[in-house]
């Protein structure tokens, strides 16, 4: 497989740098604007010119980073034309966008593209439309230059799914040092309590590993409810669980066409145990 090195030395054949965030602003970097640039990509397509990496930063002087397209894409439609500097940017939008690509462009050797795995913190894994924005890893110096980080250097926080004993309080009392992978189960009843902001789930846990098969969870707060009228599957079920970046719990039922958010989830004996100042805080 073909790879090149692309650093400093490298770009100065090119005229200019083209980013692209995950929320499709696009912004045009002077080459002789970037202090540094590291990274080794693999061609994907010869043809097009099209590499992949997954390492490296890019080092950005601080007066620099015009927008190229995205105010024109965005705000044409208002019969705007608005010219943000990347830093201000990223600052208005409150820094929600990932780096996602990056090309090298020049008259005469034309262009070529380099594409970064993009795995957003809020990739539901049930595949469900709940997506809020994270932030991507920036960092500015004590000259205020800018250093775009990605790949394996990026300080992207990552997130867990279905760690279930850290999601759910009062799961050690009732399950000891139980940790599946992913909850199987048969849902055995389904209620709403707390002016119908609260979800009760009584369910069977499918696995001869669970002493504790029979259970309840009690969801939080509960908000983007999508859910369906009836059980299919015979109520059967995988339990997805992961924190957002804003705090709050995805909770998705698999198999059954439920999913939704909460600001917590907490085992029924747990529940009953604790006082309403504790629950609700």
């Amino acid at each position: 497989m073909k790879k090149i090195v692309i650093d400093k030395e490298f770009v100065k054949g090119y005229e200019s740098l083209f980013i692209v965030f995950e929320n499709c602003d696009v912004y045009e970097i002077n080459v002789a604007d970037i202090l540094d640039i590291s990274c080794e990509a693999a061609l994907i397509n010869e043809k097009g010119r099209e590499y992949r990496t997954d390492d490296g930063f890019i080092k950005i002087a601080a007066n620099t980073a015009k927008t190229a397209e995205s105010s024109v894409l965005r705000d044409q439609a208002l019969g705007m034309e608005q010219d943000y500097r990347l830093k201000e940017r990223l600052e208005m939008c409150g820094g929600c966008a990932d780096m996602t690509s990056f090309s090298l462009k020049d008259k005469e050797k034309g262009e070529f593209h380099i594409y970064v795995p993009y795995d957003p913190l809020e990739r539901v894994v049930t595949g469900g439309e709940i997506e809020l924005s994270n932030c991507p890893s920036l960092e500015f110096d004590n000259e205020g230059n800018m250093i775009i980080a990605f790949g394996k250097s990026s300080q992207q926080p990552k997130r867990k799914d279905n760690n279930y004993s850290e999601l759910i309080a009062g799961w050690e009392e009732a399950f000891g040092q139980y940790e599946p992978t992913v909850l199987k189960a048969k849902v055995k009843g389904l209620s709403t309590f707390g002016e119908n902001t609260n979800f009760s789930f009584l369910f069977k846990i499918c696995d001869k590993k669970c002493k504790n098969n029979l259970s309840e969870f009690l969801f939080m707060n509960c908000q983007n409810v999508d859910m369906e009228m009836a059980f299919p599957n015979k109520g059967v079920c995988k339990m997805f669980m992961s924190k957002m970046a804003d705090g709050r719990i995805y909770v998705g039922f698999g198999g059954l066409g439920i999913e939704f958010t909460c600001s917590s989830v907490l085992e029924y004996d747990y529940y009953c145990n604790k006082s309403e100042e504790i629950i609700y805080n």
